[in-house]
């Protein structure tokens, strides 16, 4: 054999040596790196979980938040501890959370407004892409409640009164379905109603308690307090069928807007990324607290009805609810008339 083929031959043979040298390094990397992450997802939650709620406390977000952390906290050993951060319709808490660490240890609970912001704002903070849906929590309808000093106290006398003079309902944001709700039976009613906006539910109905604005299509959780107390008057619900929470207060749909609806959804999400089985712990998790008697009875009683299902549940019900506003949106102007 010649010495320059030699030599070519002694090259090709180190060359293969470094590549399988190089291809063994890699593989044992990566092998580390899942059993890495395989452990840490076994001992996940090594430390407390801060959920972020985007709303002000007291507002049927927070309320949902709180009933279900408390729950999940208990079963996985570790405390589930609610932050409020609330401002621009949910964008702040949310974009906080999806610029957080991939790692579980920072959640949102957030509601309709995940999907509809993106259809009215037309620059947001993050994109929808950076956040991942844990699970679905609960739904529950808004309830249309007057204070008890308001001279129209039915939804024909609210709308014949609102043709007359200015008529301010109290909002928990723009993008929420206290803002929506109002503007969608403004369109449907040929009528012109003033918006007064607030950081969270709680915030706006305390003004409307006050006696600051007129009305307001309040989540029910967090007006079924002031109901009960006869501090608020209902009107009416705005599920196609009536809230077994109140049966006696007629829905919108039934007054004479075939068709009306507007839900409000609570859903549990974490930065995209977070490792599938720490997602998985976290539904699985999620799902036996929404399960719970007591829990659910809880969440019943007050208007809500828990909506237990996997991650991908989640995410395909999220889709079809931005898709649905975005062409409701779209059909009564009402993107058009906030940008």
């Amino acid at each position: 054999m010649k010495i320059t083929e030699s030599r070519k031959i002694g090259k090709i043979a180190k060359s293969m040596t470094y590549t399988a040298h190089h291809v063994s390094s890699l593989f044992v990397l990566a092998l580390c790196m899942t059993l890495s992450t395989s452990s840490s997802a076994q001992e996940y939650p090594a430390k407390p979980i801060k959920v972020i709620v985007p709303f002000s406390a007291g507002g049927s977000v927070d309320l949902v938040a709180r009933v279900i952390s408390h729950k999940m906290s208990s079963a996985m050993g570790q405390q589930l501890v609610i932050e409020n951060r609330p401002g621009a319709a949910g964008n702040i808490g949310a974009t906080l959370v999806a610029k957080a660490p991939a790692d579980g240890y920072t959640l949102l609970v957030t509601s309709n407004a995940y999907a509809v912001n993106p259809e009215l704002y037309e620059k947001m903070p993050f994109e929808a892409k950076d956040l991942f849906p844990v699970g679905m929590m609960a739904a529950a309808p808004n309830i249309l409640v007057v204070r008890p000093s308001f001279p129209a106290k039915t939804l024909p006398e609210i709308i014949a009164l609102a043709k007359m003079q200015p008529v301010m309902y109290a909002s928990a944001g723009t993008g929420t379905t206290t803002h929506l709700a109002a503007e969608l039976l403004a369109s449907v009613a040929g009528i012109s109603l003033t918006q007064v906006n607030y950081k969270g539910g709680s915030g706006a109905i305390n003004d409307l308690l006050a006696g600051q604005v007129d009305l307001m299509f309040s989540g029910i959780l967090t007006a079924m307090p002031f109901l009960k107390g006869d501090q608020l008057r209902p009107v009416a619900v705005t599920s196609l069928v009536r809230s077994k929470a109140v049966p006696d207060v007629p829905t919108v749909a039934e007054l004479g807007y075939p068709g009306y609806e507007t839900m409000n959804w609570y859903v549990l999400m974490a930065p995209t990324g977070t490792p599938v089985p720490i997602i998985e712990k976290l539904n699985r998790q999620l799902n036996l607290a929404l399960k719970d008697v007591d829990v659910s009875a809880l969440l019943k009683r007050e208007g809500a009805e828990p909506m237990p299902g996997a991650s991908a549940e989640a995410q395909s019900f999220i889709s079809k609810e931005a898709r649905k506003w975005r062409k409701t949106l779209e059909a009564t102007g009402i993107r058009r008339s906030i940008r």
